[in-house]
């Protein structure tokens, strides 16, 4: 039984409810293992290589307790500074061991350890643990870089659309504007022409004008018609898409693969984390954040509205008239107007409401438990453990 209280914000307290308990059994079973192995096999090797019989075991002991407070310190850091050691530590004895190559020494035929004076360091011992560090921190399934990928798919998708929308449109409203206003000025200049060519031909019919006069009023007005259908055309022209049929059929494919993979961002984002299947009120967190968490353990309670019930007790004169699916109201401080409910359990077991003993004489205190379940809409209104008054109907 610990001493340490969940709410406990000390270091020692946040050490012990962060800390994996099995773990740190596991590791000081296996310490006291070790020593005992030691301490049995050692001093036959350490006499066989010329030195005292406990040199060896001396020299485990001594190294025990310096192993257990690094370890116990490291257990303290929080995980971004646990990982921000275990990659500089990699980087450096990675360096270490890659220098045993050229100047390592080398203890019979293995060049794996570095001379430090009094002691020899093998940086490969080292190497293991803050690979380990460094490997999880490459493959963790950190929200960041989900949320990154979805907002670069739904970039690409927003920039797909708007390539779709340009090529399925067609000009902008002010060229359209220029092309109309260029279609007045023809159809404005095909009236004047056709004007003119009325007065030509009846000063031609009277003899006041040749027939070269004759013949370039009509061409003039030919001319005029025609550049009032090529402006109509323009128009058109204007108002269809920019595009080809296959280019926007192309567009809309890129829109549609944009779309499937702003999806799968989608999904695999949601696959970081754990959202509730209802609206609830949170009922008890179990758990702190950096805590440390069996798998498949609840983080926190959920209490959805539909799971809210009333629990009251009813005399033994009028639980006979009660039935499941009975209507009752009940009424508590700032509820405002009574909470409708439906009676849906009824106990079977009567009880004492003050610890009597039972006889004909005293039935009347005998109580049934009753709970009744109001609507969801209703439910969110009350708090678990709320005083109510309830009537039946």
């Amino acid at each position: 039984m610990t001493s340490f209280a969940r709410t406990d914000r000390s270091i020692l307290g946040q050490w012990w409810w962060t800390i994996d308990r099995w773990t740190l059994g596991a590791v000081m079973a296996l310490m006291f293992v070790g020593a005992i192995l030691v301490l049995a096999a050692s001093p036959a090797v350490a006499t066989r290589i010329g030195l005292d019989s406990f040199y060896l075991v001396r020299h485990h002991y001594f190294s025990m307790p310096l192993a257990l407070a690094i370890a116990i310190s490291v257990s303290t850091l929080q995980p971004r500074q646990v990982r921000r050691l275990g990659v500089i530590l990699f980087l450096i004895f990675l360096a270490l061991t890659v220098l045993t190559l050229t100047s390592g020494e080398q203890i019979k035929g293995a060049r794996r350890w570095i001379d430090l004076g009094p002691l020899s360091l093998q940086p490969s011992e080292f190497l293991k643990p803050t690979f380990s560090i460094f490997a999880a921190w490459m493959f963790a399934l950190e929200q960041e870089n989900e949320k990154a990928a979805r907002q670069e798919a739904l970039e690409r998708v927003r920039n797909a659309e708007a390539k779709l929308a340009n090529i399925a449109a067609g000009r902008r409203k002010p060229e359209i504007e220029a092309v109309q206003a260029q279609e007045a000025q023809v159809a404005a200049a095909r009236t004047l022409s056709e004007n003119q060519l009325r007065q030509q031909k009846a000063l031609y019919e009277k003899g006041f004008l040749s027939q070269a006069g004759m013949d370039t009023a009509r061409s003039n007005y030919d001319r005029d018609i025609a550049r009032v259908a090529e402006m109509e055309a323009q128009i058109r022209l204007a108002r269809l898409a920019i595009g080809r049929d296959k280019e926007i059929a192309a567009a809309q494919a890129d829109v549609d693969a944009a779309r499937a993979v702003l999806a799968q961002s989608d999904w695999r984002l949601q696959q970081r984390a754990v959202a509730a299947t209802a609206k609830s009120l949170v009922h008890d967190t179990l758990y702190s954040e950096g805590e440390y968490v069996n798998a498949g353990s609840p983080v926190v309670s959920l209490l959805p509205p539909g799971n809210l019930k009333m629990r009251f007790f009813v005399p033994e004169t009028a639980v006979g008239a009660l039935k499941v699916g009975q209507q009752v109201h009940a009424a508590c401080d700032g509820c405002g107007a009574p909470i409708a409910a439906k009676i849906s359990y009824i106990s079977r077991q009567a009880e004492f409401t003050p610890p009597v003993l039972y006889s004909r004489e005293q039935r009347a205190k005998l109580v049934f438990l009753v709970e009744a379940r109001p609507a969801p809409a209703d439910a969110a209104k009350l708090k678990p453990g709320q005083p109510l008054d309830v009537s039946l109907r």
